[in-house]
Protein backbone atom coordinates (compact mmCIF):
# COMPACT_ATOMS: atom_id res chain seq x y z
CA UNK A 1 0.00 0.00 0.00
CA UNK A 2 2.84 2.35 0.86
CA UNK A 3 4.55 1.67 -2.51
CA UNK A 4 1.23 2.36 -4.27
CA UNK A 5 0.80 5.71 -2.46
CA UNK A 6 4.37 6.70 -3.26
CA UNK A 7 3.75 5.79 -6.92
CA UNK A 8 0.63 7.96 -6.97
CA UNK A 9 2.53 10.91 -5.48
CA UNK A 10 5.31 10.46 -8.02
CA UNK A 11 2.75 10.41 -10.83
CA UNK A 12 1.08 13.58 -9.53
CA UNK A 13 4.46 15.32 -9.14
CA UNK A 14 5.51 14.22 -12.64
CA UNK A 15 2.27 15.55 -14.15
CA UNK A 16 2.67 18.94 -12.47
CA UNK A 17 6.34 19.24 -13.37
CA UNK A 18 6.03 18.23 -17.01
CA UNK A 19 2.96 20.24 -18.04
CA UNK A 20 4.99 23.21 -19.38
CA UNK A 21 7.37 20.83 -21.16
CA UNK A 22 4.49 19.02 -22.81
CA UNK A 23 3.01 22.27 -24.06
CA UNK A 24 6.40 23.46 -25.29
CA UNK A 25 6.97 20.25 -27.25
CA UNK A 26 3.41 20.40 -28.59
CA UNK A 27 3.90 23.99 -29.75
CA UNK A 28 7.25 23.06 -31.30
CA UNK A 29 5.70 20.12 -33.17
CA UNK A 30 2.64 22.04 -34.35
CA UNK A 31 4.32 23.86 -37.30
CA UNK A 32 5.80 20.57 -38.52
CA UNK A 33 2.44 18.86 -38.33
CA UNK A 34 0.80 21.87 -39.99
CA UNK A 35 3.32 21.83 -42.84
CA UNK A 36 2.77 18.13 -43.44
CA UNK A 37 -1.00 18.36 -43.28
CA UNK A 38 -0.96 21.51 -45.42
CA UNK A 39 1.12 19.82 -48.11
CA UNK A 40 -1.25 16.87 -48.03
CA UNK A 41 -4.36 19.02 -48.37
CA UNK A 42 -3.01 21.65 -50.78
CA UNK A 43 -0.60 19.73 -53.01
CA UNK A 44 -1.12 15.99 -52.87
CA UNK A 45 -4.85 15.43 -52.35
CA UNK A 46 -6.04 17.82 -55.09
CA UNK A 47 -3.87 16.10 -57.70
CA UNK A 48 -5.22 12.68 -56.73
CA UNK A 49 -8.83 13.89 -56.71
CA UNK A 50 -8.48 15.64 -60.08
CA UNK A 51 -6.71 12.65 -61.58
CA UNK A 52 -9.55 10.38 -60.47
CA UNK A 53 -12.15 12.78 -61.88
CA UNK A 54 -10.29 13.30 -65.16
CA UNK A 55 -10.29 9.58 -65.88
CA UNK A 56 -13.90 9.96 -67.03
CA UNK A 57 -13.27 13.08 -69.11
CA UNK A 58 -13.84 12.89 -72.87
CA UNK A 59 -10.90 12.99 -75.31
CA UNK A 60 -11.39 15.73 -77.92
CA UNK A 61 -9.16 17.07 -80.67
CA UNK A 62 -7.88 20.60 -80.09
CA UNK A 63 -5.98 23.22 -82.07
CA UNK A 64 -3.06 24.86 -80.32
CA UNK A 65 -3.18 28.66 -80.25
CA UNK A 66 0.14 28.91 -78.39
CA UNK A 67 2.64 26.58 -76.74
CA UNK A 68 5.84 27.25 -74.85
CA UNK A 69 8.24 25.57 -72.50
CA UNK A 70 9.03 28.21 -69.88
CA UNK A 71 12.36 27.87 -68.06
CA UNK A 72 12.81 29.62 -64.72
CA UNK A 73 16.44 30.05 -63.71
CA UNK A 74 17.31 30.46 -60.05
CA UNK A 75 19.21 28.19 -57.70
CA UNK A 76 18.04 25.42 -60.02
CA UNK A 77 16.22 25.51 -63.34
CA UNK A 78 12.55 24.64 -63.28
CA UNK A 79 10.30 24.13 -66.27
CA UNK A 80 6.65 24.62 -67.02
CA UNK A 81 4.81 23.49 -70.13
CA UNK A 82 2.25 26.11 -71.14
CA UNK A 83 -0.32 26.18 -73.91
CA UNK A 84 -3.55 27.76 -75.08
CA UNK A 85 -5.86 25.65 -77.20
CA UNK A 86 -9.27 25.68 -78.77
CA UNK A 87 -11.60 22.69 -78.88
CA UNK A 88 -15.18 21.94 -79.83
CA UNK A 89 -17.46 20.08 -77.46
CA UNK A 90 -21.25 19.70 -77.43
CA UNK A 91 -21.58 21.94 -80.48
CA UNK A 92 -19.74 24.86 -78.91
CA UNK A 93 -16.18 26.21 -79.18
CA UNK A 94 -14.13 26.43 -76.01
CA UNK A 95 -10.67 27.75 -75.17
CA UNK A 96 -8.43 26.30 -72.48
CA UNK A 97 -4.96 26.71 -71.06
CA UNK A 98 -4.63 23.91 -68.54
CA UNK A 99 -1.83 21.61 -69.56
CA UNK A 100 -1.66 19.01 -66.79
CA UNK A 101 -2.82 18.11 -63.30
CA UNK A 102 0.26 19.86 -61.90
CA UNK A 103 0.13 23.63 -61.64
CA UNK A 104 3.34 25.57 -61.71
CA UNK A 105 6.90 24.81 -62.67
CA UNK A 106 9.04 21.99 -61.32
CA UNK A 107 12.24 20.09 -62.01
CA UNK A 108 11.14 16.63 -60.88
CA UNK A 109 12.05 14.34 -63.73
CA UNK A 110 11.60 15.43 -67.33
CA UNK A 111 7.80 15.60 -67.41
CA UNK A 112 7.47 19.37 -67.92
CA UNK A 113 10.31 19.51 -70.44
CA UNK A 114 9.01 16.59 -72.48
CA UNK A 115 5.41 17.83 -72.52
CA UNK A 116 6.52 21.39 -73.32
CA UNK A 117 8.70 20.21 -76.21
CA UNK A 118 5.88 18.04 -77.60
CA UNK A 119 3.42 20.94 -77.42
CA UNK A 120 5.88 23.38 -79.03
CA UNK A 121 6.49 20.90 -81.86
CA UNK A 122 2.75 20.35 -82.41
CA UNK A 123 2.18 24.12 -82.43
CA UNK A 124 4.99 24.75 -84.96
CA UNK A 125 3.70 22.06 -87.32
CA UNK A 126 0.00 22.82 -86.84
CA UNK A 127 -0.66 19.28 -85.60
CA UNK A 128 -3.79 18.95 -83.42
CA UNK A 129 -3.50 17.60 -79.87
CA UNK A 130 -5.88 15.61 -77.75
CA UNK A 131 -7.36 17.34 -74.73
CA UNK A 132 -9.59 15.80 -72.09
CA UNK A 133 -12.84 17.65 -71.46
CA UNK A 134 -15.00 17.45 -68.36
CA UNK A 135 -18.44 16.49 -69.71
CA UNK A 136 -20.14 18.09 -66.69
CA UNK A 137 -18.26 21.38 -67.18
CA UNK A 138 -16.84 21.65 -70.71
CA UNK A 139 -14.90 24.79 -69.78
CA UNK A 140 -12.56 22.43 -67.87
CA UNK A 141 -10.04 20.64 -70.04
CA UNK A 142 -6.44 19.55 -69.88
CA UNK A 143 -3.87 18.19 -72.28
CA UNK A 144 -2.18 15.56 -70.13
CA UNK A 145 -3.80 13.70 -67.25
CA UNK A 146 -0.79 11.57 -66.35
CA UNK A 147 -0.39 10.69 -62.69
CA UNK A 148 3.29 11.35 -62.01
CA UNK A 149 4.49 8.77 -59.51
CA UNK A 150 7.81 10.58 -58.96
CA UNK A 151 6.07 13.86 -58.13
CA UNK A 152 3.60 12.15 -55.81
CA UNK A 153 6.37 10.18 -54.09
CA UNK A 154 8.39 13.36 -53.56
CA UNK A 155 5.39 15.18 -52.08
CA UNK A 156 4.37 12.17 -49.99
CA UNK A 157 7.90 12.01 -48.53
CA UNK A 158 7.58 15.61 -47.34
CA UNK A 159 4.08 15.00 -46.00
CA UNK A 160 5.29 11.97 -44.05
CA UNK A 161 8.53 13.61 -42.92
CA UNK A 162 7.11 16.91 -41.68
CA UNK A 163 3.71 15.59 -40.65
CA UNK A 164 5.22 12.52 -39.01
CA UNK A 165 7.76 14.54 -37.04
CA UNK A 166 5.15 17.05 -35.88
CA UNK A 167 2.45 14.57 -34.98
CA UNK A 168 5.07 12.27 -33.43
CA UNK A 169 6.35 15.08 -31.19
CA UNK A 170 2.86 15.96 -30.04
CA UNK A 171 1.87 12.35 -29.36
CA UNK A 172 5.13 11.68 -27.55
CA UNK A 173 4.70 14.84 -25.45
CA UNK A 174 1.38 13.63 -24.10
CA UNK A 175 1.72 9.83 -24.16
CA UNK A 176 5.31 8.67 -23.68
CA UNK A 177 6.03 10.29 -20.27
CA UNK A 178 2.79 8.86 -18.85
CA UNK A 179 3.73 5.36 -20.01
CA UNK A 180 7.25 5.71 -18.55
CA UNK A 181 5.87 6.94 -15.19
CA UNK A 182 3.38 4.08 -15.07
CA UNK A 183 6.25 1.62 -15.53
CA UNK A 184 8.23 3.24 -12.69
CA UNK A 185 5.17 3.28 -10.40
CA UNK A 186 4.55 -0.44 -10.84
CA UNK A 187 8.20 -1.41 -10.26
Amino acid sequence: EQVFARGQRMEQDRRKASRPGRWALTLFGLPFAGAGIGMLLLLLAPVLVEWQQSRTWVPVEARLLAAELVANHGDSTTYQATARYQYRYAGRDWTGDRVSLYRGADNLGGFQEQLGNELEQAFRTGRPVTVYVNPDDPAQALVDRTLRVGYLSFMAAFVLLFGGIGVGMMVWAWRAPAAAAATVATA
